[in-house]
């Protein structure tokens, strides 16, 4: 292939997948400036003022609203040209179930154990500098039904949307470049797309065992169940963890094992059973990968793509694209500037 006519193709592929991260991006910085306006000049009382009303809006056009037009957008840009519609990922699994199952303890696990060093170091390097990091990890709300939506949205909406979004077209896209670096790329784009540095190791590592996944298994169906298994376990552990933790600042013992064990035994048992299954997970995690690594590793040689390149060439090439350019500088920007909502010490 021509050089020039190879380096138009890769930076083709690159603008392809984030065109529609960066729209989203832009629509979401935009939009947020638009809804607080909206909800900071509402009459009082008005539903626009209700925080469940805010929620439940604010999901809605996230994801059944936005999300299909980034699906549009990329078929209209890429998809319909190279026959990659999102129906084809949506398929059975071309691994077992004991394989998928591995692969989900060891997305979990090894994510979760990615994450604590990632935020540790991040803290340690932000306050060697003074800085007190603002703590941007999930939250819940105040109101019971505002958790509710909260808790469906992270549950139903997140694994589904986002797989689509970030498996089965992203990664889909990406795989000219090369098995590994499709995997790698949307993984890193999959991080950066939540703009916090709270989730920033989590999430690239999350994404990056999900792109594995799909590509051994063709099919986005083990992706969606892993995702949606570990945004059940956060989304209990969140919400349970919310509704015991005034009585963790308490020194009365005895009060504390009433609140917890008599008024709020459901909750306080909820969340030692999600505790153990970060736990052994994360130990079953780094268990499995290893083995993996050691006996396995062979079967995880990936397609190297059809551009005949070195990885730093391509790499240089791919993030030559303009679109691409704006949108990492963006998405970085953005999870940056989540750190630095700080406070000097």
């Amino acid at each position: 292939m021509d050089k020039k006519l190879r380096n138009k193709e890769i930076r083709k592929i690159s603008s392809s997948s984030s065109l529609p991260i960066l729209i989203f991006t832009i629509v979401t910085i935009v939009g947020s400036y638009l809804i607080k306006y909206v909800f900071n000049n509402a009459v009082a009382g008005s539903i626009w003022t209700k925080s469940v009303f805010q929620y439940v809006f604010i999901q809605i056009i996230i994801y059944p609203v936005l999300m299909p037009i980034l699906y549009f957008v990329f078929y209209k840009h890429r998809g319909k040209s190279q026959n990659m519609r999102l129906r084809q990922t949506l398929k059975k699994p071309q691994r077992s179930v004991g394989w998928c199952l591995k692969w989900m303890i060891i997305s979990i696990g090894v994510s979760e154990v990615v994450n604590r060093i990632f935020i540790w170091v991040v803290r340690f390097v932000a306050r060697y500098f003074g800085i007190t990091p603002s703590n941007n990890s999930f939250q819940m709300g105040d109101s019971i039904l505002a958790n509710v939506f909260k808790f469906l949205s992270l549950i139903v909406f997140a694994p589904i949307f986002e797989e689509l979004l970030f498996r089965a077209i992203v990664c889909r896209n990406n795989e000219e470049m090369g098995h590994w670096f499709a995997v790698i790329i949307s993984g890193l784009i999959f991080g950066l797309w939540h703009t916090n540095y709270a989730q920033f190791g989590l999430t690239v590592t999350f994404g990056i065992m999900l792109g594995i996944m799909y590509i051994k298994t063709r099919s986005i169906i083990p992706t969606m169940i892993t995702h949606f298994v570990s945004n059940l376990v956060v989304g209990v552990a969140v919400t349970c963890r919310s509704i015991i933790s005034p009585v963790l600042r308490i020194n009365d013992i005895e009060y504390g094992v009433h609140f917890l064990f008599v008024k709020n035994i459901v909750p306080t048992i909820l969340l030692f059973i999600m505790l153990l299954f970060i736990v052994g997970t994360a130990i079953a995690g780094i268990v499995l990968l290893i083995i993996e690594i050691v006996r396995r590793r062979k079967s995880y040689k990936m397609n190297r793509g059809k551009f005949g390149m070195s990885t730093i060439k391509k790499t240089l090439v791919y993030f030559s694209s303009p679109v691409t350019i704006v949108t990492f500088a963006l998405m970085i920007f953005l999870t940056i500037e989540s750190v630095l909502s700080y406070r000097f010490g």
